[in-house]
Formats: C-alpha cells, sequence, structure tokens
C-alpha cells in the first residue's frame, strides 16, 4: 500500500511508516511521513534486519528455481515419448549444481493437478498419455561463497516429443525413410494426431520435414 517498515534493533519493535502523513517539506506541498502503527516484537527480539534480510538478499542468488510449461498436444491421449533440454551452446551446468526435469500428463488441465510428476531423463523415451502435458526443469545452485556470487545453472531449451511424431512407418526410429514418407504427402491436410504433421499446423509440407530432421535416430537421418 505504499507504506514503508523499518526494523528498531535496540527497542524491539518495528514501525510502519506512512508517505502521506507528516509535517509538509521545503516545497510546502510534499510530506515527510510519519509513523502510523508501532508493532512490539518482545523483550531481546533484536530485529537485525537491516543487514541480514535486505543486504544478504541483495547479493545472494536464490539456490533453487523452477521453470514450468504446459503444452497442450491437441489430441486426446497423445502419447509423450521423449523430453530433450539443454542441446543449445548456451546451456550452463556449472559443477555442483544440476537441472532435473519431470512431467505429468492429462486429458484436461484441471486434471493435471491430480497426477504426480515423474522424472524424465534426458532424450530416453518414456510413457506418459493425454492431451496437456506439464514439464517441469528444477534448477538447483550452489550457495555463494561469503560475498562471491556463484554462476547458476542455464536451461536454454527444451523440446517435448510426442512418441509417434515423425517415425511414420513406425519402425521404433526416425530416419530417411520417414522423412520420404512425409514429402509424399506434401499438400494434404492433416487429421488430428497425424504424424506427418510434425510442426501441428494442420498441413503436411516442408515444415514438418524440417522439424522431424532434429529427431533423426542418427547422424544425418541414416537409416542404419
Amino acid at each position: 500500500n505504499g507504506k514503508i517498515w523499518v526494523t528498531n534493533l535496540y527497542t524491539d519493535n518495528v514501525m510502519r511508516i506512512d508517505p502521506n502523513k507528516g509535517n509538509f517539506g521545503p516545497d510546502a506541498v510534499t510530506r515527510i511521513g510519519a509513523v502510523d502503527l508501532t508493532v512490539n516484537l518482545g523483550a531481546n527480539a533484536g530485529p537485525y534486519n537491516y543487514s541480514d534480510m535486505t543486504g544478504d538478499q541483495t547479493i545472494s542468488n536464490p539456490t533453487q528455481g523452477f521453470w514450468d510449461v504446459v503444452h497442450n498436444g491437441l489430441v486426446l491421449n497423445t502419447a509423450w515419448g521423449r523430453i530433450k533440454w539443454n542441446t543449445e551452446p548456451e546451456k550452463l551446468i556449472p559443477s555442483g549444481s544440476s537441472i532435473t526435469v519431470s512431467a505429468r500428463a492429462a486429458n484436461t488441465q484441471a486434471a493435471l493437478t491430480t497426477q504426480a510428476f515423474i522424472p524424465v531423463s534426458h532424450d530416453v523415451p518414456f510413457s506418459l498419455t493425454g492431451q496437456y502435458i506439464e514439464v517441469r526443469a528444477s534448477l538447483k545452485a550452489t550457495a555463494n561463497a561469503g560475498c562471491v556470487e556463484t554462476p547458476s545453472p542455464i536451461l536454454s531449451d527444451l523440446r517435448i516429443i510426442a512418441s509417434a511424431t515423425c517415425d511414420i512407418d513406425l519402425d521404433g526410429d526416425v530416419d530417411q525413410n520417414d522423412l520420404a514418407l512425409i514429402s509424399r504427402g506434401r499438400g494434404q491436410t492433416a487429421l488430428p494426431g497425424d504424424p506427418r504433421d510434425a510442426n501441428g499446423d494442420g498441413q503436411i509440407n516442408a515444415a514438418d520435414v524440417k522439424a522431424c530432421i532434429p529427431n533423426c535416430t542418427r547422424a544425418n537421418c541414416a537409416t542404419r
């Protein structure tokens, strides 16, 4: 509400200042503020907050944080299969820090809250089913060494992959054979859930081939 709180170490209390009260300042227009509330904390409380709270938080990073996203697969009972992250040069996981990823899925966003997160590993197949998938990345850093700020982990990118996306021939991998099958369908309108519509725009075109190339199982999308 625009009021200011101060702590008083030796009188064991805190005070609230209303900046719109008190005497007028030198300009005869602006008030200088006045205490409108005092809260006693008890004998020997000694609220030593002017450094430990404000000062320490100014120079310190939190040691843990979360990044959370909900992705709509557009089709009921979408089978989710893999999650990749930190494939870009900007990624950073300093020594002693970590990034862990978990996920949960359901056919409605409301139902997501009833599901438990399961841990997933980078580019390792897992099994979750639902139109919506919620992914949470947990970033943990090491504590600062005194006044020396330690680097925090950086999550540069994250890709969620449905289990059937791009594997057009359903042989368990993504290769030139799958890209060729997408190319043959160019110009067609995709039905919901069509694995050839890798970018989900409702059309089968060259953009879907481009979207599938990063998901190839082997280098250069080789068949073997």
